[in-house]
Formats: C-alpha cells, sequence, structure tokens
C-alpha cells in the first residue's frame, strides 16, 4: 500500500502485484526516488506459490511480506532495550536475524565458521541454474553492513567465545547437515554399507571434496533442489549419473507447487541424468549398488561404481544449545538448527526470534513461543496443549 502513492494512476491502466513487491515494500518508492539498491530482487525460487500448500504464504527473502500490518517498514521502530545480541551461522537465517537485530537498535555480532556469508545456501547457489539465488546473499551483505554489524568469518563459534561476549541474546543458525547414513523421511533406517569409501553427501560435491567421476549413483530421498541440481552438476562435469528416487518423480509436491518441474527436468535430460523412479539403496558395496523396487521388491545391482551420493534426510547442529541452555538470557536455535526444514523458515524465524529481543516479557525460549496458545491476533483458536 505505501507504493501507491507514487504510482499515476491517471497513466496507469493496470497494476499486479506480482513478485518483486512480495520480495520488498517501498519497490516504487525506491526506483522513483534513486534508492534501487535498497530494494530486494526476486530470486524466483517461488515459494510464494509453493507456501500457498503449506498454509503460510510469504516470501524466503523478506518474512514480512503478507506480515506488513505487524512486520513492515512502520513496525521497525528501535527495541525498548537496546542490547547485545551473537548471532552464529550466516546463512539465511542468521543473516536476517542479524539485519534485523541491527535494525531495531542493537548491538549484534555475526559469527560465521566459514569464510564467506550465505552458509550452504551460497553452495547452493552455484548449482547450475540457481545462480539468482546469489542475490539474496549479496542484498543481506550490504544490508548489515549498512547496519554496522560485527561480522567474524572464519570462526568456529564455541559455547565459551559467546559467553565471553556477555550476550542478552544468542540467535543459533547453525544449520543441518546431510546423514551419512543415508536416512530419510522415506526410509529412517540407516543404509547398508553407508561406510564405504566410495559414500558421500551433496556438501562433499560442493565443497570440492569429490573429484572427477566416471559412473556415479545418487539418491535423492528429499526432492528438493539439492538432489537434482547435484546431479545436474555431475553430469555437466562428464561423470554418467544415475538418480534414484523412492518416489514416482524425482521433485516434490513442493517444487511442483513452485512450478519449476518442467525447469528440473529439461535440464536433467539435457544434462543426460537417467531418473529411476519407484527406486531405493538396500546395499552399498565397494564397488557396487544394489537397488531394489519399493513396490515389487525385484532388486538389480549396477556395478563398477565410482562414488554414491546420499542427498537424503538432515540432521541439525545443535551442539552449541545444549552447552549454552540457561547460560544466556534469550537463546533462540532457529531455522534448521532447531529442525531441518525449507530454508525459508530460517529467514522467517530470524526475523521472528529477532524481534522479541529487548522486548519487555518476551520470551527466553523458541519453546515458550511455539507451545504457546495463538496469540488472538494471529489466530482464535487456542494451540492444543
Amino acid at each position: 500500500p505505501c507504493d501507491f502513492d507514487y504510482l499515476d494512476f491517471d497513466k496507469t491502466h493496470a497494476f499486479l502485484r506480482a513478485s518483486a513487491f512480495f520480495t520488498g515494500d517501498y519497490l516504487v518508492k525506491n526506483a522513483e526516488t534513486g534508492r534501487e539498491d535498497q530494494s530486494r530482487a526476486c530470486i524466483a525460487c517461488n515459494w510464494c506459490m509453493a507456501s500457498l500448500i503449506e498454509g503460510s504464504q510469504t516470501c524466503t527473502i523478506n518474512p514480512a511480506a503478507w506480515r506488513e500490518r505487524f512486520w513492515g517498514r512502520d513496525h521497525d521502530a528501535l527495541a525498548p532495550r537496546r542490547c547485545k545480541v551473537v548471532v552464529v551461522g550466516a546463512g539465511p537465517g542468521g543473516l536476517e536475524a542479524a539485519r534485523t537485530s541491527a535494525l531495531r537498535g542493537h548491538q549484534v555480532i555475526l559469527i560465521e565458521a566459514e569464510r564467506y556469508l550465505g552458509g550452504a545456501f551460497a553452495l547452493w547457489a552455484d548449482l547450475p541454474g540457481r545462480e539468482t539465488y546469489q542475490k539474496a546473499t549479496a542484498w543481506w551483505k550490504q544490508e548489515i553492513e549498512k547496519l554496522g554489524v560485527e561480522v567474524r568469518l572464519g570462526t568456529l563459534a564455541t559455547a565459551e567465545m559467546i559467553l565471553a561476549e556477555k550476550p542478552d541474546a544468542v540467535i543459533l543458525a547453525t544449520g543441518a547437515e546431510y546423514n551419512r547414513a543415508g536416512q530419510s523421511h522415506f526410509r529412517d533406517q540407516p543404509i547398508e554399507g553407508h561406510q564405504e569409501q566410495i559414500v558421500y553427501t551433496p556438501m562433499d560435491v560442493l565443497n570440492g571434496s569429490v573429484g572427477p567421476l566416471g559412473k556415479a549413483v545418487l539418491l535423492d530421498g528429499e526432492g528438493m533442489h539439492t538432489g537434482v541440481g547435484i546431479a545436474e552438476l555431475l553430469a555437466r562435469n562428464g561423470t554418467d549419473v544415475e538418480m534414484l528416487t523412492p518416489y514416482f518423480t524425482p521433485v516434490s509436491a513442493r517444487v511442483v507447487a513452485q512450478f519449476e518441474t518442467g525447469f528440473i527436468m529439461k535440464r536433467l535430460r539435457d544434462a543426460g541424468v537417467k531418473v529411476s523412479a519407484t527406486s531405493y539403496i538396500r546395499h552399498i558395496g565397494t564397488r557396487e549398488v544394489t537397488v531394489y523396487d519399493v513396490y515389487s521388491d525385484a532388486e538389480r545391482t549396477i556395478a563398477d561404481v565410482d562414488a554414491v551420493i546420499l542427498s537424503t534426510g538432515r540432521v541439525s547442529r545443535n551442539g552449541l544449545e545444549k552447552e549454552l541452555e540457561g547460560k544466556v538470557k534469550q537463546l533462540f536455535p532457529i531455522g534448521d538448527a532447531a529442525a531441518a526444514r525449507m530454508w525459508a523458515a530460517a529467514s522467517f524465524e530470524g526475523h521472528k526470534f529477532a524481534r522479541y529481543i529487548g522486548e519487555p516479557g518476551a520470551p527466553s525460549t523458541i519453546g515458550e513461543v511455539y507451545f504457546a496458545d495463538n496469540d488472538p491476533v494471529f489466530a482464535p483458536v487456542k494451540a492444543a496443549r
């Protein structure tokens, strides 16, 4: 609504609120006043569409979208009390938490183990066809620099290091890592032979730990961008890739809702990736993989395998949470650090919990928020106890 004042309706024949308006308010105002760099650029992840089936319509890079009455630009006033905030992890959740905290007047220290911003999201942005994701990290970097956030890259945070800062609040955005045993929501059991030296995770491929390969088998238990992106990346680098999925398609219902099925399938076929549906790994040997059909149980063997990539379930990195419990006034693990989910949850929770810092009577843990009765402003139905 704040942009309407900058439109000449005498010369406007139609107005459609497209994705560019979801990514940030004041889009037209910023353009009209020469401050276009302050506007987020849509990264075409289409979460604004997929979130409809989740009942949580929003934008991955602008958690305030659809919540402007509570989180919009008009609600960015300074917190009643200025606090010292330590944010651990510089992925989408940590970057948004640092930005929102600083915007509300807090002193913010952002600690990241890698030597770059973006966390695992930055690596996913290097997957073929996903380069537009880099725009999100670039915008967050620009904003936290303007807001004076102290950034410590290449620093592995410890409980002692964090407590030495005497913070009022700590936000843990430490993410998750792929389960090396191959457990997934399809089959929550370790895959036999996962200890073999030819077994890798997607992060091993993305961080360069896996060299040139002749033949690779990739098991995708998620149906998201990681598995298909890794399969394409390997295939375009000359690897003979067979991608296994226990489902009828390599894309999940969530990705279908993002209208990306055609985009993904065309890229996989152009790269020469072989997709085997309703297939799962039963056993991994020294250089062979036993695969079975999840409906008929019929088995087959894939021989001469150089690598098996398990793009299955993810496990939260939450060791710091246990070490810091009861030692800081407010402790909020967010995003994958709380529970491995879609990355939109990370930026949403980064924004949400940063707003509690410095507020009188605010919760001190995420449990106090998620297990409390619903705020009647948002929903009139009480939470089940």
